[in-house]
């Protein structure tokens, strides 16, 4: 025996249905993701760079030597050259040292004195000291034997000075006295490599 249709049944098992299917017509029509707007608006800043500087120093010995003396005794009048060294770079130097390598360690390394002097206004080409004006302040340098020189930038001579921009330069004034010399120096060679090192 079955079970007789209500009128009341029949309008919830057709209702049903349609109120399914509206409702996934809805959901499709507002999107899985939500509602987007039609308006839009934007601003930007861009591209952005950062560019390193450049930290560079020439000098203006063209490969040639300020020194090549032969034969000096203890009256040999002293030798005298100047150097010019340049900022050549694009940031200015926050260190530079100065210091010598190369050394032989001969005792006419420890005989022979050198002077280093900064300054400006020579006329001359390399290695010519003509005009050479010592600077007022901080223009003695060095003054001792060449074997006294520092050897490495950590330990070598600080000449920091606000000259050291961009496009700045000094000229370095080195002299050599050969006073000192005894009998023990006879025959022996002295020799050093004079670098100029700059940092950040």
């Amino acid at each position: 025996m079955t079970d007789p249709i209500r009128p009341d049944d029949t309008k919830r098992r057709r209702g049903f249905p349609i109120r399914m299917v509206g409702g996934i017509v809805a959901a499709l029509a507002l999107g899985v993701g939500g509602t987007y707007s039609a308006l839009t608006a934007i601003t930007d800043d861009g591209p952005n760079v950062v560019q390193s500087g450049n930290l560079a120093i020439i000098d203006n010995d063209g490969g040639s030597v300020m020194f090549n003396v032969n034969n000096v005794s203890s009256t040999t009048p002293n030798s005298v050259a100047c150097i010019k060294v340049t900022n050549s770079g694009t940031i200015p130097y926050g260190a530079l040292h100065i210091y010598a390598d190369g050394k032989t360690g001969s005792s006419l390394e420890t005989d022979v004195t050198m002077t280093i002097e900064r300054g400006t206004g020579v006329t001359d080409p390399f290695p010519g000291c003509t005009a050479f004006t010592i600077d007022p302040v901080g223009g003695s340098v060095f003054s001792g034997s060449i074997s006294s020189i520092p050897a490495t930038y950590t330990a070598g001579v600080a000449d920091n000075i606000a000259a050291w921009t961009p496009g700045g330069a000094r000229f370095y004034r080195f002299t050599l006295n050969y006073s000192g010399l005894a009998n023990a120096d006879m025959g022996k060679t002295a020799q050093f490599i004079v670098h100029w090192e700059a940092h950040d």
